[in-house]
C-alpha cells in the first residue's frame, strides 16, 4: 500500500486494493460492485498510487457521469495530492482537440457524452487503464456512449457500480463485456444462459473471477450505527384535496397515459396542493396534513439539534417546502436535483454547518456521489418507484463516516371516501415493499414498469367503477 494515501483504509477496502492490483497483474479486467457508501472511489485512487509508483500511470482515463467530475478531483486531492500533479478534466468547448496534448497528462477525467463525442480523438491514446464509475451509464451495448468506450485502446479496464443492473439483465452483459469482453459470450447466447433461465447462481459462478461486490451488512455491521426505518406515517387527506382528487376521478379520460397522468397529480396533490393548482401555493402548512406530518418530524429533529435530508423528485414541491423551511426557521436550505451546479460544494457547507439543517434532493439527482454524514435523518416525502434509488438515496446519510443511527421515515396521505381500497399512496408504498428484497439483489433485474403498470390497472379499475 503507497505511502502516498493519505487516509486508513477498512479491511474490506484493503482486499478491494489487492482484488484490483491482482487483476491488473493477469492482464484482466473487472467490475467493483461494492454497496454505496463502502468507498469504491478510496480503493480506486490506493490502485491509482500504485499504478503510479509503477510508472503505469500515465495516460489512465476516468469515465464519468458529469456531476461527478467535482467529486473525484475532491477525493484525489484529499487523498492523494501525488496524483493532483497531472490530472485534466476533458469537458467544455476549451478542451484539448489533439491526442497528443491529452495523453501528455497522468489522469484525464471526462464525462460519458464527452468521451462519445471526442472518441475518434481519445481512440488514438494509448491508456494504460480505462475506469468507468456509474457504469450503468453504457447498460446499452449499441449506444453510442458504449460503442464509443469499446473503441478505447486500454492495457486494464476497471467498472464500478453499486447497481450493475437497474433494469433488465442486459446491463449486466453490457459492463462485463467491457470489463471482458467476449467472456459471457455473445449478447443473443448470454439471453438464452442465464435470461430465460433466470439462472442467477450460474452467472454469479461465472462471473465471479471478474466481480466484486460487498454489502454494508456483510463487511460494516459491527461498525455502523444502526439503521431505523419507521412505520409510514398515515395522514387522512384534508377536505380540499379530497374535492381536487374527486374532480379528477371524474374525468371521463382513460387508457394508460391519462391514468398515469393522474397518479402523479395526485402524489403531487398529497405533498401540496399549490404544485397542482397555483392559487393554493400560499395555503398555510396546517392545512395539508402531510405537510403537517413533516414539519412535526421536523421540529422534533431540531429539538435535537441535529440534521435531515427530505427527498421528493417534484421540483415544484422542493421550492415550496424550501420557501416554506426558509422562513420557518430563518436558515439556508440547499436544494440537490438535476440542475445543481457544484453539488461537492453545496454538500461540503451543508456538512460543515453545525447544528440543525434541512437538505432537500430528488432522489435520482443525489443517487450518486454524495456523501452527507452529517445528516442523520432521512424523510421520504414522495416514493420513487424502484426501491434501490430509494435505498441508494437514504444511503446519502448511511454510509462510511456516519457515527449516529440513522432513522428514515416515509409519510403516507389516506382517503377513505374517494379511495376506499388505498390512495396512490398507499397502493405505491404495498407494491415497493414487496418487491423491496428483489431490489436488494442486484444481479436480478427489477422492473419498475411493472409497479407503474400494477398501479394505472389498480387506479384505472377504481376509475372505471366510479364512472359507472
Amino acid at each position: 500500500m503507497s505511502e502516498n494515501l493519505n487516509a486508513t483504509l477498512f479491511e474490506h477496502q484493503i482486499q478491494g486494493y489487492r482484488w484490483l492490483c491482482h487483476l491488473e497483474e493477469q492482464g484482466k479486467g473487472g467490475l467493483l460492485a461494492d454497496d454505496m457508501g463502502l468507498g469504491k472511489t478510496i480503493q480506486v485512487i490506493a490502485f491509482l498510487l500504485r499504478q503510479q509508483k509503477r510508472n503505469k500511470l500515465k495516460p489512465t482515463l476516468i469515465v464519468l457521469p458529469i456531476a461527478l467530475i467535482e467529486n473525484w478531483q475532491e477525493e484525489i486531492r484529499k487523498f492523494a495530492p501525488s496524483l493532483n500533479r497531472s490530472i485534466y478534466v476533458h469537458k467544455g468547448s476549451g478542451r484539448y482537440k489533439s491526442a497528443e496534448q491529452i495523453s501528455q497528462f497522468d489522469i484525464i477525467l471526462t464525462s460519458y457524452d464527452t468521451l462519445k463525442i471526442d472518441q475518434l480523438i481519445l481512440g488514438k491514446i494509448d491508456f494504460q487503464s480505462i475506469i468507468c464509475d456509474e457504469a450503468q451509464n453504457v447498460k446499452s451495448h449499441s449506444s453510442q456512449r458504449s460503442r464509443a468506450l469499446r473503441a478505447m485502446k486500454y492495457e486494464f479496464r476497471l467498472a464500478m457500480t453499486g447497481t450493475p443492473v437497474e433494469n433488465s439483465l442486459e446491463e449486466l452483459w453490457s459492463i462485463m463485456d467491457f470489463v471482458q469482453p467476449g467472456r459471457l459470450g455473445s449478447l443473443r447466447e448470454f439471453k438464452r444462459k442465464y435470461k430465460e433461465t433466470d439462472d442467477y447462481e450460474g452467472l454469479l459462478r461465472e462471473i465471479k473471477p471478474f466481480y466484486l461486490r460487498r454489502t454494508k451488512a456483510e463487511v460494516l455491521d459491527d461498525r455502523m450505527p444502526r439503521k431505523y426505518i419507521n412505520d409510514p406515517i398515515q395522514v387522512e387527506a384534508s377536505p380540499l384535496q379530497k374535492d381536487i382528487s374527486h374532480s379528477m376521478l371524474q374525468t371521463k379520460e382513460t387508457g394508460q397515459t391519462a391514468i398515469l397522468n393522474m397518479i402523479t397529480k395526485l402524489r403531487q396533490l398529497y405533498g401540496h396542493p399549490g404544485v397542482v393548482i397555483k392559487d393554493y401555493e400560499n395555503l398555510p402548512y396546517k392545512d395539508i396534513p402531510k405537510l403537517n406530518a413533516l414539519i412535526e418530524i421536523v421540529e422534533k429533529i431540531k429539538a435535537k439539534n441535529e440534521k435531515v435530508l427530505i427527498f421528493t423528485e417534484f421540483k415544484g414541491i422542493h421550492s415550496i417546502l424550501k420557501r416554506i423551511f426558509m422562513k420557518k426557521y430563518g436558515i439556508s436550505v440547499p436544494v440537490i436535483d438535476g440542475r445543481t451546479k457544484n453539488r461537492p460544494l453545496v454538500v461540503s457547507q451543508f456538512n460543515r454547518t453545525p447544528g440543525f439543517g434541512i437538505m432537500l434532493l430528488s432522489p435520482k439527482a443525489a443517487g450518486v456521489g454524495l456523501t452527507i454524514t452529517s445528516a442523520n435523518h432521512v424523510i421520504h416525502y414522495t416514493r420513487w418507484w424502484n426501491p434501490a434509488v430509494e435505498n441508494q438515496a437514504t444511503d446519502r446519510a448511511y454510509r462510511i463516516g456516519q457515527t449516529k443511527d440513522v432513522f428514515v421515515y416515509h409519510i403516507m396521505t389516506t382517503d377513505h371516501h374517494n379511495f376506499p381500497h388505498g390512495t396512490v399512496e398507499e397502493l405505491m408504498h404495498e407494491l415497493l415493499e414487496n418487491k423491496r428484497e428483489l431490489a436488494e439483489n442486484v444481479i436480478v433485474p427489477f422492473d419498475y414498469k411493472e409497479i407503474q403498470r400494477s398501479l394505472v390497472k389498480k387506479m384505472g379499475n377504481m376509475k372505471e367503477s366510479i364512472l359507472h
